[in-house]
């Protein structure tokens, strides 16, 4: 079989592509499972006298959410 550059390209672009994008589904799994995981914590770990307002929840979340996104990220290279 012989392929021409065009072919070779469009191979190449084509499991470059499919390669990538597992990659980031990956990265998206482990830190949505990672996310889930930290919201377990911290219901299981309440204490009952800890309050703590909504936005400040909110906040903790979502900087542990770009965290694990940030790691998951970085160890799929």
């Amino acid at each position: 079989m012989s392929y021409s550059s065009r072919d070779l390209a469009r191979r190449f672009l084509g499991v470059l592509s499919s390669s990538f994008l597992q990659a980031w589904i990956i990265a998206l799994c482990v830190a949505a499972t990672l996310s889930v995981l930290r919201i377990m914590q911290i219901i299981w770990l309440w204490t009952s006298g800890f309050a703590a307002t909504w936005p400040d929840l909110f906040t903790v979340l979502l900087q542990g959410t770009r965290f694990d996104l940030k790691v998951s990220a970085a160890l799929r290279k």
